[in-house]
């Protein structure tokens, strides 16, 4: 079963929380895969990862074929180039079979807007209706508290 855990999005600021969520993962050592839809969302995100923190620096890079793709943080536009060992931060949605045999998978339940809240809550419906994942619905609180497993 792959872990899928849905965070909770209150406000319009997934920009911000994505880079949160990285930090957090990446000072438990964890490797981590970004996927956006959109050459403009990984390149905004690439950029907001350079500057968002003055103390803070995340060692990443914009996966590029051929290239070396080996930084603990890689930003993808296309699904079927992610290795299944990182943990996979959906800032834009993949179908079931996409996500099928990941380590694990993170995804925004965007509850500030009633259509996204919507296309959330039909993302959660097909993964549980799949049967391959274990969701985990959470606040961002929450999630940002917690400890990392020993």
């Amino acid at each position: 079963m792959t872990p899928v855990l849905f965070l909770e999005l209150k406000m319009a600021a997934k920009e911000r929380l994505t880079c949160d969520v990285i930090e957090k993962l990446y000072e438990e050592g964890r490797r981590i895969a970004l996927y956006t839809e959109q050459k403009s969302t990984a390149n905004k995100m690439n950029l907001l990862l350079w500057s968002w923190k003055q103390e803070t620096f995340l060692p990443h890079a914009l996966y590029e074929e051929g290239a070396d793709n080996d930084d603990p943080i890689m930003i993808y536009t296309g699904a079927h180039t992610i290795p299944n060992d990182r943990v996979l931060i959906l800032f834009d949605p993949l179908p079931p079979e996409t996500l099928r045999g990941r380590a694990s998978v993170i995804d925004f339940a965007e509850v500030y807007h009633e259509q996204k809240k919507q296309e959330s809550r039909g993302r959660f419906r097909a993964l549980k209706n799949d049967g391959n994942f274990e969701l985990t619905f959470l606040s961002t609180g929450a999630f940002m508290a917690q400890k990392k497993d020993k």
